[in-house]
């Protein structure tokens, strides 16, 4: 409910609804109601237009949330260049929104993570190294710091599952299970 007091003969409303306060002043009394109940009627409304930000936000736009997270904080460099890999390891989910992504999509992920050879050592244009299948451990990281984004995101209020965890859920459990270090329990 709007409150109206007289200051310097000057009408000066205040509404307070839902968390939002909005005042203004007027010369006469009848239009200080006038925008206190529009006002009123207004904030009761918004709310059919307000749209959540995880309904929208894609996964690029979220690591680019994390990383500004990690830079004000001062982070070790470690944390940035996971960041990164994440960027390359989820490069199809890059501009997918969040609430989009769903645990299926992530096993079918994790899936072809266990299939895919990777190069360890040598130069990054991967030409050289070893080539071998990524560990179970090295998944269960990507995951991870996938899984931190989501969280980062839903610890700021945003109304997400976090599909990511799941997987980490999975891969951790599949490793306890198999005991080794064999992709065959993932």
């Amino acid at each position: 409910m709007a409150s109206i007091k007289i200051i310097n003969g000057r009408y000066y409303v205040q509404v307070r609804k839902k968390g939002k306060t909005n005042c203004a002043s007027f010369a006469d009394k009848e239009t200080a109601e006038l925008w206190g109940k529009f006002k009123e009627d207004i904030i009761d409304e918004m709310e059919a237009f307000d749209f959540q930000v995880e309904y929208t936000i894609t996964l690029e736009e979220a690591v680019q949330k994390k990383r500004a997270e990690y830079l004000k904080r001062n982070v070790d460099k470690k944390s940035l260049t996971d960041l990164d890999a994440l960027e390359r390891d989820f490069s199809e989910f890059l501009k997918t929104p969040l609430h989009n992504i769903s645990d299926a999509m992530l096993i079918d992920k994790l899936n072809n993570m266990k299939r895919q050879p990777v190069f360890k050592g040598g130069r990054q244009d991967g030409k050289t190294g070893i080539k071998s299948i990524q560990a179970p451990a090295t998944l269960l990281r990507k995951f991870r710091i996938l899984a931190s984004v989501y969280s980062f995101l839903i610890q700021n209020g945003a109304k997400l599952s976090n599909p990511a965890q799941h997987i980490v859920n999975r891969i951790k459990m599949s490793i306890a299970c198999a005991g080794n270090n064999s992709n065959d329990h993932l």
